[in-house]
């Protein structure tokens, strides 16, 4: 008698330290295969839960000749289906249920023909006011002794001619309408508000930088004008008019600035090489590296803010119809 309940009570402590020992070991891997991406509603499998509450209702039948044993053993089973079902019941616990996916927003309309035409006299006014200011920079460079790609760099220095390039490139995209990836993607909602801000600030830090400095004439004011505020007029009629509500994640705002701070990267860059700036208030040469950092910081603390504007106006705006809703509805 006193054998059986050494051999029961050793039996005990083995269950036991394997219990313990599985939970420690088992744990991580059944969180693994449970993983919410595996599993999106639930991430744990009722069928062990179920079929342990199953073993833990069931005992085996005892006989008149072992009904002691038989009570031991019937003991035992219990104890450890019960375990068996904790165990389960836990894991359930712990495994977090998948995130919600978001219903799927209605795509947006087709542009309108309105929308289509503002478009292509954007694109079309933007090529013809690049091309003449082309024409300007490179006659006047190569009077001065340079060659022809001396003068597409000191074109290409400039913020306005770079900002004019894209804000043409991007409206042409959104006039031709063609689905391939590059052509879609300059043409989206996200794209098209980004060269929208630096037009818009092109045109705001000229007329209040820059405009006293020269006063052209002929058709050289024409250029001017069109670079420094038809353009940037135009492509915020557009935005405010046509362009729909359109999702802008975190990392979206963040590559808006890459535009900026590349420029300013770029341009000091070649300034220490070339000892050229394009522009008075960021002339190293003239001001010093202390006050050129600082007109910087409040530049590009200005592009915040308009940025800032932007979002917060495409914020306020009705978003799509999400589809479940237009299901219902009908």
């Amino acid at each position: 008698m006193e054998e059986t309940e050494i051999i029961i009570g050793f039996s005990r402590i083995v269950r036991n330290c394997f219990l313990r020992f599985r939970k420690i070991i088992f744990s991580p891997i059944a969180r693994r295969i449970h993983a919410p991406a595996a599993h999106p509603q639930r991430a744990c499998d009722p069928r062990p839960l179920i079929a342990s509450r199953q073993l833990a209702t069931r005992a085996p039948a005892a006989t008149p000749a072992n009904a002691r044993g038989s009570s031991i053993a019937t003991a035992a089973h219990t104890e450890r289906s019960l375990a068996l079902v904790r165990y389960h019941r836990r894991m359930s616990e712990r495994m977090p249920t998948a995130p919600q996916a978001a219903p799927p927003i209605e795509p947006a309309p087709p542009p309108t023909p309105h929308a289509t035409a503002l478009a292509g006299a954007i694109a079309l006014l933007a090529w013809i006011a690049l091309a003449l200011q082309t024409d300007i920079t490179v006659y006047r460079m190569l009077l001065r002794g340079f060659d022809t790609f001396d003068a597409v760099l000191r074109l290409a220095s400039y913020l306005t001619n770079l900002t004019v390039f894209l804000v043409a490139l991007s409206f042409t995209c959104v006039t031709l309408r063609v689905r391939a990836w590059p052509i879609r993607f300059l043409a989206g909602p996200a794209a098209v508000s980004a060269v929208t801000v630096y037009m818009v600030f092109v045109g705001i830090a000229y007329n209040v930088l820059l405009r006293h400095l020269w006063t052209p004439h002929g058709y050289r004011a024409f250029v001017n004008e069109s670079l420094h505020t038809v353009l940037p007029v135009l492509c915020a009629a557009y935005w405010l008019r046509f362009v729909p509500y359109f999702r802008l994640s975190r990392r979206e705002r963040l590559a808006w600035f890459a535009y900026p701070l590349g420029y300013l990267v770029v341009t000091f860059w070649r300034g220490s090489v070339t000892d050229f700036y394009p522009y008075p208030f960021i002339d190293v040469g003239e001001l010093g590296y202390t006050r050129v950092v600082v007109n910087s910081a409040l530049l590009f603390s200005a592009f915040v803010v308009l940025m800032a504007a932007f979002t917060a106006i495409n914020a306020r705006r009705r978003p799509a119809t999400p589809v479940n809703a237009l299901s219902a509805n009908d």
